[in-house]
Order: C-alpha cells, then structure tokens, then sequence
C-alpha cells in the first residue's frame, strides 16, 4: 500500500472518524480527506508527528520512508472514556456508575487516566454546546482565563460554563445571550471550584 492508503486503512482499522483524526492532529477533515487521496507534499513535521500517534504507526510511514506500518505500544492515543448522563453524575463527590463509555482522543495515559464524558442537559451554552451534545472533560483544579470548564457552585450546583479571570473576580459566562453571567468577587470567589476543562464537544445526531 502507498502512504495514503495505510493512513485510511489505519483509521479505519482504529474506528476513527476523520473528525477524530483532525481534532487530534488540529487541522480539518477536509486535510485528513486529501492525506488520505494522496496529497500528503505538504505535510508538516508537526503534523506527521501527531497523525502517528493518533493512528499508532511509525512516523516515517507517513513521511515514506517503511512499507510496513508498526504499531507503538508504549501510548495509544484513542480510548474509550467513561460516559456519565450528567456532570453532576460524573464529578460528584458521590459519583454514579456511568451509563457506558465515549470514544476520545487523549495526548497522555495521564489525561486518559482523568478523562470522561458526559452529557450536557440544557441550552445555556448553546450555540456551540446545545442541549444531549456530549463534552470530553479531563479532569483538573484550573482553567486558563477563557476556557469552557466544568465546575462547581456553593458545593450544589454543577456547570459548564466560560470561565473569565479578574484582578479579583471570577465571571461563568454562558454563550446563550439570555443567560446572565454569574461574576463572583472579593471572597465569593471562593464559592466556585473548577472540576476540569472541556476537551472537546460532540453534537448530539
């Protein structure tokens, strides 16, 4: 087989969708559609790098130099992450058993070890995340100023929400318009807890 074809064969033997594959390798699945044709010129270092290890080949398939794609056992990009029905279910201090698992793409064992999914209920972030999309969140105590996180409110309320950094305030912003931010500051700030960032978000069919 040519380059080209062992990447389709690759994905397709991996179950991934291009859309998995260019989420990964941060390019678009119109890119992933003309590696797998046969225009692989242009291709960057970079992008090789990371196209590997989401298809677990050795790079220099994809850059031509091996006819033979051998898989690398050390770290497998793509596993299946446990899937919650809420946030609530899933980042609880008494967690439910999930509801089964969501195929995700991670860049570490690390965040594979801290990732899960879950199902996202309402239209506060809508348009981007809409009410039954589900949200990969990996796991972690903060966020960078404009991220979408998942967190914690008064210890009751769970949110996925855009959260927004001051000299001393917190603002969880929703992307409805018809939803008021919620700005906590001085010591309210101490009300909110980040639970983890949102990885990526898959629209409901």
């Amino acid at each position: 087989m040519n380059t080209s074809e062992i990447i389709k064969a690759k994905r397709k033997e991996r179950h991934l969708t291009m859309k998995k594959v260019a989420e990964y390798v941060g390019v678009s699945e119109a890119t992933v559609s003309r590696w797998e044709s046969g225009n692989i010129a242009n291709m960057g270092r970079d992008k090789i790098a990371k196209l590997a290890e989401v298809l677990d080949i050795s790079p220099s398939v994809i850059a031509g130099y091996e006819e033979d794609a051998q898989p690398n056992a050390e770290f497998s990009p793509f596993v299946q992450a446990p899937l919650f029905d809420s946030i609530s279910a899933g980042l609880g201090t008494t967690r439910r058993e999930p509801i089964g698992t969501y195929p995700v793409v991670v860049h570490s064992r690390e965040e594979a070890e801290n990732t899960l999914c879950v199902t996202v209920s309402g239209d506060s972030m809508s348009p981007r995340i809409e009410n039954g999309d589900i949200v990969q969140i990996r796991q972690q105590r903060s966020v960078d100023s404009g991220d979408l996180a998942a967190v914690l409110l008064d210890n009751a309320d769970y949110f996925v929400k855009k959260v927004e950094y001051g000299a001393d305030y917190i603002r969880l912003i929703s992307l409805n318009q018809n939803y008021s931010p919620i700005l906590l500051k001085g010591a309210d700030v101490q009300r909110c807890f980040v639970l983890g960032k949102v990885m990526s978000i898959t629209k409901r069919c």
